[in-house]
């Protein structure tokens, strides 16, 4: 059985270098402060803009803090140290004036620890440019169309609901080779290439929850000129409608080298059944109907060998709020014929909740997914791969292949088991007809 006996037990291989040189990689100052002892430890060593070498003294000192805040927003200041002294969940933005001319906007974050009740953890950062953009966005009398052409990079708005691009500046459209109305017909995912779909799910989460997603992504021109560029995605408020605010800097044609097309995997040989034989065997192990024999099949004709050492399938029943599982490997070997389990935090629920074409795990030890503690986890599961499949638009199965080893499944090796579906199905059919 899997067990992790210390909540932060996945930080302990990683040395305190390397987790200060990732924090010191984004733009923020992070913090925790033990309450009891009024000591204040910085988790990195960013500057903020506005305040250099004096950084460390804007939550340190009294003084130095009244001083640089801008007057009419100290009382926010107050309001969030005594946030952080009471424990509660807080956030403001208040104004300095330190150093050059410039007014800088800072953000202010803070949660208590919810494992040490002594610890409080937070973090500040620079927000000036974020506020400019919505300076310009939120003038009265001018519609969103006319801010995005104050920018000289390709920016994109896209209704947030929809997802469908609603207006797009010149560089934008200049960019994409398309019209203003051309720009309007697409959607979010079109702007991308189909890696976009793979990482949709948390680019959302991250948007949702910490109100932007920045990365690099890779797109498409017409289908055909690949780039890569920087990307930024912020959620925007105008006018009463939920917006998606899309820029696109550092862009760069792409040369091919170390890219991997998707097309290209599927008709690799090596993710094909290579014989008339082996098809014919799998096509009889289907045709008895036997459930066991059709899930050992997937593990021991899977193209890649030794990928997954089990396997599981759901059987979906949405509308009676049911899971029925059956396994196959050593990971399943206590697990019941059909066990049954709430289709409320399974898998089959977030394939239809973020409609995702498929499921990739690297670690559940870093999961949040109720599924993953009380199926997966406790069995050693450490990552898995799951497909799902339709009967009449409505999710029925799911398949997972699963690892006892972290990091396994990659949008690159799962692609390989696709030429075992058409087996599975005809054999699931058989064994569906032989319940009766």
């Amino acid at each position: 059985m899997h067990r992790l006996d210390d909540r932060y037990s996945n930080l302990g291989h990683v040395p305190n270098e390397e987790l200060r040189d990732a924090l010191n990689v984004i733009p923020a100052l992070f913090w925790r402060i033990e309450l009891a002892n009024n000591r204040i430890e910085y988790l990195n060593s960013y500057q903020m803009p506005g305040l250099g070498d004096d950084t460390n003294l804007f939550l340190q000192n009294v003084k130095f803090s009244r001083d640089v805040i801008v007057e009419e927003d100290y009382y926010l200041f107050e309001s969030f140290i005594n946030s952080v002294k009471e424990r509660k969940q807080t956030l403001t933005i208040v104004r300095i004036k330190h150093q050059g001319p410039m007014i800088h906007w800072i953000k202010l974050v803070g949660s208590p620890d919810p494992y040490r009740s002594n610890f409080y953890m937070g973090y500040m950062l620079d927000v000036s440019a974020t506020v400019d953009i919505i300076r310009h966005i939120d003038k009265r009398g001018e519609g969103v169309a006319d801010r995005i052409q104050l920018f000289d990079n390709p920016v994109v708005v896209c209704d947030f609901a929809k997802r469908s691009v609603r207006a797009a500046n010149d560089a934008a459209c200049e960019f994409f080779d398309r019209t203003r109305e051309g720009m309007q017909t697409l959607q979010l995912e079109n702007l991308f290439s189909k890696d976009f779909l793979r990482y949709q799910h948390s680019i959302y989460e991250d948007i949702i929850f910490q109100e932007r997603w920045s990365g690099e992504m890779i797109i498409q021109v017409k289908g055909e000129v690949e780039y890569s560029a920087d990307v930024g995605i912020r959620p925007l408020m105008f006018e009463g409608e939920n917006l998606l605010w899309v820029s696109f800097y550092d862009i760069s044609e792409q040369k091919g080298e170390g890219y991997v097309k998707e097309e290209f995997l599927s008709d690799d040989e090596s993710y094909r059944i290579k014989s008339p034989e082996i098809s014919a065997e799998l096509e009889a192990i289907g045709a008895k109907g036997n459930l066991p024999d059709i899930l050992s099949m997937l593990i021991t004709y899977q193209p890649v060998p030794g990928l997954a050492e089990s396997i599981l399938y759901s059987d979906i029943h949405q509308e009676k709020n049911l899971v029925n599982v059956y396994g196959f490997g050593p990971s399943f070997e206590n697990l019941s014929s059909g066990e049954p389990f709430p289709y409320e935090g399974t898998i089959a629920e977030n394939i239809i909740k973020y409609n995702l074409d498929q499921i990739i795990v690297e670690d559940t030890a870093k999961s949040i997914k109720p599924i993953d503690w009380a199926l997966f986890l406790p069995r050693g599961v450490r990552s898995y791969y799951a497909y799902p499949f339709y009967d009449e638009d409505e999710l029925r199965t799911v398949l997972i292949f699963c690892s006892e080893k972290p990091n396994v499944f990659s949008s690159e090796n799962v692609t390989s088991y696709h030429s075992l579906f058409p087996y599975f199905l005809k054999g699931l059919e058989s064994w569906k007809a032989n319940q009766g």
